[in-house]
């Protein structure tokens, strides 16, 4: 009977290495007869010294069981042909022979597999090396925004990107691509390769209001971009220049009902958020204006200043130097509760529209499919970065208001201020060519 762990048949191995191991022994020991009779056994025995074990299991075996050879045994085996000169368990062996001439770690077919292990267990190493999740950022990173610098939209994303390059320690570009509303710096974005090296500060104008308006914009908030959080929140105020004759809502209403379609109002552009404000407010309150749109906040502001413009409806940050000089003036706040900015302002529902809400916000956006591990480490450092005093202090003086929210609440946040504004456009038959 064959002993338990023999191959069945003949090993693989060339019978001319057998025999230069032969001739080697015989030169070395000098027992010709008696050596050959105890490599033929060897031979004829199928090695059964050498233990393989069946191959690891695919449900979590390891590689290195599975290239296992029997040491311990063979050299069981060894001491016990030095005793009698033949294998305990070889019954074809003659008793009473010599040592044999090959410790078993020496044979070439052992030192195969040896090799042949550490090769397996190199390969089963390298998976893992291969998996691990490589340092993010090792190079700058670009953050773009939709609006020219000077406006709103760069007040916030100045202020975040100083705090992320000081926790990356790596450079945060500020890359500013006005036009379209917000939807031309999106676009940008959206073709980005998703490695969070390019990144947006998503605003109400490019991620609702030009979507929902206009019909070239054919990207989608939450299909072609990954939301990391929400930053801030901003009021809309209603600003007129302070040469217009009017220093209360209820004043400002009686003008433009008296002069319907006279006065102008300036947005940031067509399908804008602040063009998408102005016209709820007018189709609310039943008051008519002309429409200037403009590329950004602050080209905006210079004819505001100037008097060329008459009014507009924006967030307060760059307007608010302004108005505390006297020279704009800030008729109403959009926000439900007055602002810290300037308190001595009344929201729309204190000065006579009861009801009437119009806050803008700006969020931290990637490409879509960024991966998810990537999107909790980044949202993790861009909280971190939000809730920095330095940042809390900069953004409330300005009337900001810090959300920091998380990717799956900022998700729908979106759903909802989209379902939302698509039933007020249709309610109030509001188009971009106006």
């Amino acid at each position: 009977m064959r002993p338990a762990g023999v191959r069945q048949g003949k090993p693989r191995v060339a019978r001319d290495d057998l025999r230069v191991g032969a001739i080697s022994s015989r030169a070395a020991s000098g027992t010709d007869g008696r050596l050959s009779t105890v490599l033929a056994a060897r031979e004829s025995a199928a090695f059964p010294g050498y233990a393989p074990v069946p191959p690891a299991q695919a449900s979590g075996g390891r590689p290195r069981e599975a290239c296992t050879v029997d040491t311990e045994r063979n050299a069981g085996e060894f001491r016990q042909d030095r005793r009698t000169g033949g294998r305990a368990d070889d019954p074809g062996a003659p008793s009473g022979g010599h040592p044999m001439p090959q410790s078993p770690r020496s044979h070439p077919i052992t030192a195969a597999l040896h090799t042949l292990c550490l090769a397996a267990l190199a390969g089963a190493l390298l998976p893992a090396a291969h998996a691990q999740t490589p340092p993010f950022p090792v190079k700058s990173v670009r953050l773009v925004h939709t609006f020219p610098a000077g406006g709103p939209v760069d007040f916030v994303t100045r202020g975040i990107a100083e705090e992320l390059t000081r926790l990356w320690g790596q450079s945060v570009v500020v890359d500013p691509r006005p036009g379209g509303g917000g939807s031309i710096g999106s676009e940008i974005v959206r073709a980005a390769p998703p490695d969070g090296y390019t990144l947006l500060t998503g605003t109400h104008s490019g991620m609702v209001a030009s979507p929902l308006l206009n019909p070239a914009v054919k990207y989608h908030p939450l299909k072609d971009f990954t939301p990391i959080t929400q930053m801030v929140n901003s009021p809309f105020f209603l600003i007129t220049n302070a040469q217009v004759p009017a220093t209360s809502l209820k004043d400002l209403l009686a003008l433009l009902r008296a002069q319907p379609g006279k006065l102008n109002y300036g947005s940031v552009g067509q399908g804008s958020s602040t063009h998408l404000a102005f016209e709820m407010f007018a189709h609310t309150a039943g008051v008519n204006a002309l429409h200037v749109p403009y590329k950004g906040t602050a080209p905006m502001i210079v004819d505001l200043l100037s008097g060329t413009l008459q009014m507009t409806i924006t967030s307060i940050p760059t307007v608010l130097p302004h108005v505390k000089s006297g020279k704009l003036r800030a008729v109403a706040n959009g926000s439900l509760r007055r602002s810290t900015a300037l308190p001595d302002t009344p929201t729309f529902n204190e000065a006579g529209m009861p009801g009437f809400e119009s806050v803008t916000w700006y969020g931290l956006f990637a490409p879509a499919k960024l991966p998810r591990a990537q999107l909790k480490e980044m949202n993790a450092t861009a909280v971190k970065a939000l809730a920095s005093p330095a940042l809390l202090a900069r953004y409330g003086e300005a009337g900001l208001e810090t959300v920091a929210s998380t990717p799956e609440a900022f998700s729908r946040f979106i759903g909802e201020e989209m379902d939302r504004w698509s039933k007020l456009i249709r309610q109030a038959g509001i188009k971009v060519s106006e």
